[in-house]
Protein backbone atom coordinates (compact mmCIF):
# COMPACT_ATOMS: atom_id res chain seq x y z
CA UNK A 1 0.00 0.00 0.00
CA UNK A 2 1.38 3.40 -0.98
CA UNK A 3 1.83 5.66 2.01
CA UNK A 4 0.45 9.18 1.46
CA UNK A 5 2.60 12.12 2.52
CA UNK A 6 1.44 14.67 5.04
CA UNK A 7 -0.46 14.24 8.30
CA UNK A 8 -3.72 15.47 6.74
CA UNK A 9 -3.67 12.70 4.14
CA UNK A 10 -2.83 10.11 6.78
CA UNK A 11 -5.79 11.23 8.92
CA UNK A 12 -8.12 11.06 5.91
CA UNK A 13 -7.01 7.52 5.10
CA UNK A 14 -7.41 6.46 8.73
CA UNK A 15 -10.92 7.90 8.82
CA UNK A 16 -11.77 6.01 5.63
CA UNK A 17 -10.41 2.78 7.11
CA UNK A 18 -12.44 3.21 10.29
CA UNK A 19 -15.56 3.94 8.25
CA UNK A 20 -14.94 0.79 6.21
CA UNK A 21 -14.66 -1.41 9.29
CA UNK A 22 -17.71 0.04 11.02
CA UNK A 23 -20.06 0.19 8.01
CA UNK A 24 -18.82 -2.00 5.16
CA UNK A 25 -16.88 -4.91 6.68
CA UNK A 26 -19.71 -7.45 6.66
CA UNK A 27 -20.79 -6.59 3.11
CA UNK A 28 -17.18 -6.92 1.95
CA UNK A 29 -16.93 -10.34 3.59
CA UNK A 30 -20.14 -11.37 1.79
CA UNK A 31 -18.66 -10.40 -1.58
CA UNK A 32 -15.45 -12.32 -0.92
CA UNK A 33 -17.44 -15.42 0.05
CA UNK A 34 -19.39 -15.27 -3.20
CA UNK A 35 -16.09 -14.87 -5.07
CA UNK A 36 -14.69 -17.88 -3.13
CA UNK A 37 -11.86 -15.66 -1.90
CA UNK A 38 -12.58 -15.35 1.81
CA UNK A 39 -8.94 -16.13 2.64
CA UNK A 40 -7.90 -12.94 0.82
CA UNK A 41 -9.65 -10.89 3.50
CA UNK A 42 -7.07 -11.84 6.12
CA UNK A 43 -4.18 -10.79 3.90
CA UNK A 44 -5.94 -7.54 3.02
CA UNK A 45 -6.47 -6.69 6.70
CA UNK A 46 -2.82 -7.55 7.35
CA UNK A 47 -1.79 -5.12 4.60
CA UNK A 48 -3.81 -2.37 6.28
CA UNK A 49 -2.19 -3.16 9.60
CA UNK A 50 1.32 -3.02 8.08
CA UNK A 51 0.52 0.39 6.58
CA UNK A 52 -0.77 1.54 9.98
CA UNK A 53 2.49 0.45 11.64
CA UNK A 54 4.54 2.28 9.02
CA UNK A 55 2.80 5.62 9.66
CA UNK A 56 2.13 5.31 13.39
CA UNK A 57 5.72 6.26 14.25
CA UNK A 58 5.43 9.54 12.35
CA UNK A 59 1.85 10.69 12.74
CA UNK A 60 -0.76 10.70 15.44
CA UNK A 61 -3.11 7.83 14.71
CA UNK A 62 -6.46 6.52 15.91
CA UNK A 63 -5.71 3.98 18.63
CA UNK A 64 -9.23 2.62 18.28
CA UNK A 65 -8.29 1.18 14.89
CA UNK A 66 -6.03 -1.41 16.49
CA UNK A 67 -8.98 -3.35 17.87
CA UNK A 68 -10.86 -2.89 14.59
CA UNK A 69 -8.58 -5.07 12.50
CA UNK A 70 -7.80 -7.43 15.38
CA UNK A 71 -11.51 -8.11 15.90
CA UNK A 72 -12.06 -8.18 12.14
CA UNK A 73 -9.51 -10.97 11.73
CA UNK A 74 -10.85 -12.91 14.72
CA UNK A 75 -14.38 -12.59 13.34
CA UNK A 76 -13.40 -14.08 9.98
CA UNK A 77 -11.01 -16.76 11.23
CA UNK A 78 -13.09 -18.05 14.14
CA UNK A 79 -16.14 -18.54 11.92
CA UNK A 80 -14.27 -19.32 8.71
CA UNK A 81 -15.55 -22.85 8.06
CA UNK A 82 -19.16 -21.87 8.74
CA UNK A 83 -19.33 -18.71 6.66
CA UNK A 84 -17.05 -19.59 3.73
CA UNK A 85 -19.85 -21.33 1.82
CA UNK A 86 -22.81 -19.32 3.06
CA UNK A 87 -22.81 -15.49 3.13
CA UNK A 88 -26.03 -15.46 5.17
CA UNK A 89 -24.21 -17.14 8.07
CA UNK A 90 -22.22 -13.92 8.53
CA UNK A 91 -25.42 -12.48 10.01
CA UNK A 92 -27.26 -15.60 11.23
CA UNK A 93 -24.32 -17.13 13.09
CA UNK A 94 -20.99 -15.26 13.12
CA UNK A 95 -22.30 -11.86 14.24
CA UNK A 96 -24.69 -13.09 16.99
CA UNK A 97 -21.96 -15.31 18.44
CA UNK A 98 -19.28 -12.62 18.48
CA UNK A 99 -18.08 -11.55 21.96
CA UNK A 100 -20.24 -8.98 23.67
CA UNK A 101 -17.19 -6.74 24.19
CA UNK A 102 -16.41 -6.53 20.47
CA UNK A 103 -17.04 -3.27 18.63
CA UNK A 104 -18.80 -5.39 15.97
CA UNK A 105 -21.85 -5.74 18.21
CA UNK A 106 -22.15 -1.97 18.52
CA UNK A 107 -21.33 -1.04 14.92
CA UNK A 108 -23.69 -3.64 13.47
CA UNK A 109 -26.38 -3.46 16.14
CA UNK A 110 -29.10 -2.93 13.53
CA UNK A 111 -28.24 -6.27 11.92
CA UNK A 112 -28.25 -7.95 15.34
CA UNK A 113 -31.80 -6.72 16.01
CA UNK A 114 -33.00 -8.88 13.12
CA UNK A 115 -31.33 -12.06 14.42
CA UNK A 116 -32.02 -14.47 17.27
CA UNK A 117 -30.49 -13.08 20.44
CA UNK A 118 -27.91 -15.19 22.28
CA UNK A 119 -28.80 -14.84 25.97
CA UNK A 120 -26.43 -17.33 27.58
CA UNK A 121 -22.99 -18.76 26.87
CA UNK A 122 -21.73 -15.84 24.78
CA UNK A 123 -18.01 -15.34 25.32
CA UNK A 124 -16.95 -11.95 26.67
CA UNK A 125 -13.76 -11.80 24.59
CA UNK A 126 -12.17 -13.57 21.66
CA UNK A 127 -10.34 -16.73 22.66
CA UNK A 128 -6.60 -17.32 22.33
CA UNK A 129 -7.23 -19.77 19.47
CA UNK A 130 -8.19 -17.73 16.41
CA UNK A 131 -8.73 -20.61 13.97
CA UNK A 132 -9.65 -24.28 14.26
CA UNK A 133 -9.10 -26.32 11.11
CA UNK A 134 -11.21 -29.44 10.63
CA UNK A 135 -9.32 -32.34 9.05
CA UNK A 136 -10.52 -35.45 7.26
CA UNK A 137 -8.35 -37.70 9.42
CA UNK A 138 -6.17 -37.90 12.52
CA UNK A 139 -3.00 -35.75 12.40
CA UNK A 140 0.23 -37.74 12.76
CA UNK A 141 2.92 -35.06 12.53
CA UNK A 142 3.16 -31.36 11.64
CA UNK A 143 5.83 -29.13 10.11
CA UNK A 144 5.73 -25.35 9.61
CA UNK A 145 7.54 -22.90 7.37
CA UNK A 146 6.64 -19.23 7.12
CA UNK A 147 2.96 -19.21 6.06
CA UNK A 148 2.75 -22.94 5.31
CA UNK A 149 1.76 -25.88 7.47
CA UNK A 150 2.23 -29.51 6.41
CA UNK A 151 0.15 -32.14 8.22
CA UNK A 152 0.26 -35.89 7.70
CA UNK A 153 -2.95 -37.84 8.27
CA UNK A 154 -3.82 -41.43 9.09
CA UNK A 155 -4.99 -41.75 5.47
CA UNK A 156 -1.24 -41.63 4.54
CA UNK A 157 -1.81 -38.28 2.79
CA UNK A 158 -0.05 -35.01 3.54
CA UNK A 159 -2.06 -31.79 3.36
CA UNK A 160 -0.60 -28.33 2.92
CA UNK A 161 -2.42 -25.52 4.71
CA UNK A 162 -2.13 -21.75 4.56
CA UNK A 163 -0.92 -20.90 8.07
CA UNK A 164 -2.65 -17.51 8.02
CA UNK A 165 -6.13 -18.60 6.92
CA UNK A 166 -6.09 -22.37 7.50
CA UNK A 167 -7.21 -22.91 3.90
CA UNK A 168 -6.19 -26.23 2.34
CA UNK A 169 -3.81 -25.56 -0.54
CA UNK A 170 -2.93 -29.06 -1.75
CA UNK A 171 -2.86 -32.77 -0.92
CA UNK A 172 0.30 -34.84 -1.39
CA UNK A 173 -0.27 -38.56 -1.97
CA UNK A 174 2.32 -41.29 -2.51
CA UNK A 175 3.19 -42.95 0.78
CA UNK A 176 1.73 -46.40 1.45
CA UNK A 177 2.03 -46.09 5.22
CA UNK A 178 1.76 -43.50 7.97
CA UNK A 179 3.98 -40.46 7.48
CA UNK A 180 5.80 -40.04 10.77
CA UNK A 181 8.20 -37.17 10.02
CA UNK A 182 8.08 -33.99 7.92
CA UNK A 183 10.62 -31.23 7.24
CA UNK A 184 10.57 -28.14 5.00
CA UNK A 185 13.64 -26.98 3.15
CA UNK A 186 15.05 -23.66 4.38
CA UNK A 187 13.53 -21.80 1.41
CA UNK A 188 10.14 -23.49 1.72
CA UNK A 189 10.27 -24.80 -1.84
CA UNK A 190 10.55 -28.46 -0.89
CA UNK A 191 9.08 -30.77 1.74
CA UNK A 192 10.66 -34.03 2.87
CA UNK A 193 8.54 -36.83 4.31
CA UNK A 194 9.39 -40.16 5.89
CA UNK A 195 7.06 -42.89 7.02
CA UNK A 196 6.58 -46.46 8.11
CA UNK A 197 6.65 -47.64 4.49
CA UNK A 198 10.44 -47.15 4.70
CA UNK A 199 10.61 -44.49 1.98
CA UNK A 200 11.69 -40.84 1.96
CA UNK A 201 9.94 -38.51 -0.48
CA UNK A 202 11.10 -35.10 -1.66
CA UNK A 203 8.11 -32.96 -2.70
CA UNK A 204 7.85 -29.80 -4.77
CA UNK A 205 5.42 -27.66 -2.75
CA UNK A 206 4.32 -25.51 -5.69
CA UNK A 207 3.39 -28.39 -8.00
CA UNK A 208 2.58 -31.01 -5.38
CA UNK A 209 4.68 -33.54 -7.26
CA UNK A 210 7.37 -35.92 -6.03
CA UNK A 211 10.84 -34.77 -7.09
CA UNK A 212 12.54 -37.94 -5.86
CA UNK A 213 11.90 -41.01 -3.74
CA UNK A 214 14.75 -42.42 -1.66
CA UNK A 215 14.60 -46.10 -0.70
CA UNK A 216 17.10 -48.04 1.36
CA UNK A 217 15.83 -48.30 4.91
CA UNK A 218 14.50 -51.68 6.03
CA UNK A 219 12.12 -50.34 8.67
CA UNK A 220 9.98 -47.30 9.26
CA UNK A 221 11.49 -43.82 9.25
CA UNK A 222 10.89 -41.72 12.34
CA UNK A 223 12.97 -38.61 11.56
CA UNK A 224 13.95 -36.55 8.49
CA UNK A 225 15.88 -33.31 8.08
CA UNK A 226 17.10 -31.15 5.20
CA UNK A 227 20.46 -29.35 5.03
CA UNK A 228 20.31 -25.51 4.82
CA UNK A 229 21.51 -25.57 1.19
CA UNK A 230 19.00 -28.32 0.33
CA UNK A 231 21.68 -30.60 -1.14
CA UNK A 232 21.41 -33.30 1.54
CA UNK A 233 18.59 -35.11 3.32
CA UNK A 234 19.13 -37.05 6.54
CA UNK A 235 16.75 -39.82 7.58
CA UNK A 236 16.72 -41.89 10.76
CA UNK A 237 15.06 -45.29 10.88
CA UNK A 238 14.03 -47.98 13.32
CA UNK A 239 16.45 -50.25 11.43
CA UNK A 240 19.22 -48.60 13.46
CA UNK A 241 20.70 -46.49 10.65
CA UNK A 242 20.92 -42.88 9.58
CA UNK A 243 21.13 -42.33 5.84
CA UNK A 244 22.34 -39.16 4.13
CA UNK A 245 20.83 -38.69 0.70
CA UNK A 246 22.06 -36.41 -2.07
CA UNK A 247 19.06 -34.52 -3.44
CA UNK A 248 20.88 -34.28 -6.79
CA UNK A 249 21.93 -37.90 -7.33
CA UNK A 250 19.89 -39.88 -4.80
CA UNK A 251 23.09 -41.59 -3.58
CA UNK A 252 23.13 -42.34 0.13
CA UNK A 253 25.72 -42.79 2.85
CA UNK A 254 24.58 -45.20 5.55
CA UNK A 255 25.65 -44.83 9.17
CA UNK A 256 25.01 -47.77 11.51
CA UNK A 257 23.94 -46.79 15.03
Amino acid sequence: MEIPSGSHNVEKVLEAIENFFTTCLLSWIEVLIVMESLGASIYAINDVYQWYISVSSEWFVHKGLVCKWADGQHFILEHFDIIQNSPSQVYHYALPFSPSSSWLCESYSSELLQEVRVVKGLQAQWGACSRTVSLSGTPQTIACWNNLIAVSLDSYDIIILDAITGVRMSVLSKHTGLVISLAFSSDGIFLVSGGNDGSVNLWDIQTGGVVNTFSGHTSYIFSVSVSPDCTMIASGSWDGTIQLWSTQTGVSLCYQM
